[in-house]
């Protein structure tokens, strides 16, 4: 293809003709031009290749959203049905025992979870604040980001901070020591403050109890042991309570046991189902 390019009969740029057709026609000029095509064609296809990788990522993540919504509302609607379609193959005995630990329980995932959006909301409110007062950009989607997450476990707060610094890096040295240091305190305070004393109760859990449940959570499974630890430490609790009554956290527990001292009643004994002690 090169051969066939016209060469100009006169001088260009101070080239005469015949300097200009080696030029052209030079070996390392035509190597030079296909390692450049090969170049382009291989960062083509990468290209093209991540493209379609992201949005096969971004359509499977919208199918899962969709499907997890779906499947929440099929359990919401249905869940009487549900429930005893599952308990119908068990005992009566079975039923009945069963059927007085998911009240508890479930006012206890419940709690967790509304305590744990509080105090997240809570925190993000608190940040966006912060950044307001120290005059940085984009303070109120950066609050909305370290509220969301700080709902994951341990490496959240990090998430979240990453990009405060990054938008707070044009203010200089001392604006992003000074955002460090905010949500530093923030998260401390968050998790020393309101998990244990707000949160904590929701549980039927004191605050060491809760701590030492987030603790061994992320030593045994990480980080999502540590946010799946403290609602079944609660979950655990309540069982406990309701088939050890003389058990030494029972007096720690305050809703939990209100709750799980309910026994179902026995035709055979006027007394039973009462809540009172036999």
């Amino acid at each position: 293809m090169l051969r066939q390019i016209q060469v100009p009969d006169r001088n260009f740029f101070g080239l005469t003709p015949q300097e200009i057709n080696d030029f052209v026609q030079s070996r390392e000029i035509w190597d030079q031009l296909q390692s450049v095509g090969r170049e382009l064609a291989g960062q083509t296809r990468e290209l093209a290749g991540q493209t379609v990788t992201l949005t096969f990522q971004l359509l499977n993540g919208i199918g899962l959203t969709l499907l997890s919504l779906l499947l929440t509302w099929y359990f919401v609607v249905h869940s009487d049905d549900l429930l005893n379609r599952g308990l119908g193959a068990l005992p009566p005995a079975w039923q009945t025992e069963i059927r007085g630990l998911l009240p508890p329980i479930c006012r206890c995932l419940g709690a967790y979870v509304l305590g744990k959006l509080g105090t997240s909301a809570l925190l993000g409110f608190c940040t966006y604040l912060a950044l307001v007062l120290l005059k940085v950009s984009f303070a109120g989607a950066l609050g909305l980001l370290a509220a969301v997450s700080n709902l994951i476990p341990f490496v959240g707060p990090v998430l979240g901070l990453i990009p405060m610094v990054l938008v707070a890096w044009n203010g200089g040295t001392l604006t992003i020591v000074a955002v460090v240091g905010v949500s530093f305190g923030l998260q401390q305070i968050e998790a020393w403050v309101l998990q244990p004393w707000l949160v904590g109760p929701y549980l039927n859990l004191d605050p060491f109890e809760l701590l030492m449940s987030i603790l061994v959570g992320a030593e045994l499974l990480g980080v999502a042991g540590a946010l799946l630890a403290p609602p079944l430490a609660g979950i655990g609790k309540i069982i406990l309570l309701r088939y050890w009554p003389r058990s030494p956290l029972k007096g720690t527990a305050t809703t939990a046991i209100a709750a799980t001292d309910w026994a179902a009643p026995n035709p055979s004994d006027p007394t039973s189902g009462t809540g009172a002690d036999t």
